[in-house]
């Protein structure tokens, strides 16, 4: 049976207004062959987009998913968020149009990100060391953090836009989001 992934935005703006569109969704009778995901939009380079509070994001979206699991649509048994992404993989590269080399597809068209070139190829790898700055972790395992598996220091990327250039070098810890979307989502899937 086919199907369709449809992922949903929750920010500032579309929170509050995700249950009444899966809602609207689950009247068309075809909540089996539709996958739902939530996107949580975050602030990037010079936009307006205004950070949401972890605690309020996660309380958001579990109402969300709430509305989604009454509605009979599939519910995911955890939450997962962090760098586990190409920006910090040794062998990875986001190609761009121009052929220049970055590590994360959040940055292409940021010449300011480019490391390198197509043309300058072979490379004994891709490296772009500003994303290789590994004792960001160094409190995480201080703290015997249990989500730093799951999210690896968190996104260079999201520290980047936060922090300015020493982003790289610092966590972005998301631990109360993570805890309270995947307690959330426990409580949903086996408590209802």
């Amino acid at each position: 049976m086919p199907w369709v992934n449809l992922r949903l935005s929750l920010d500032e703006q579309t929170a509050d207004l995700l249950p009444d569109l899966i809602q609207f969704l689950a009247g068309f009778g075809y909540g089996n062959r539709i996958h739902l995901s939530i996107g949580l939009i975050v602030p990037s380079f010079n936009t307006a987009t205004k950070a949401l509070e972890e605690r309020k994001i996660a309380e958001k979206a579990i109402v969300a998913w709430r509305a989604a699991w009454d509605c009979g649509f599939e519910v995911p048994d955890e939450f997962l968020v962090g760098p586990w992404c190409v920006a910090i993989a040794k062998h990875s590269v986001v190609l761009q149009p121009n052929g220049a080399l970055q590590k994360c597809f959040c940055t292409v068209g940021r010449k300011y990100f480019d490391f390198g070139h197509v043309s300058n190829l072979p490379f004994s790898y891709t490296q772009d060391s500003r994303f290789e700055k590994f004792s960001r972790t160094d409190m995480c395992v201080k703290e015997k953090c249990p989500y730093l598996p799951i999210c690896g220091g968190g996104c260079v990327y999201d520290s980047v836009v936060k922090n300015g250039k020493i982003g790289f070098n610092m966590r972005f810890c998301q631990r109360e989001l993570i805890s309270a979307l995947n307690q959330g989502l426990l409580f949903i899937k086996y408590n209802s």
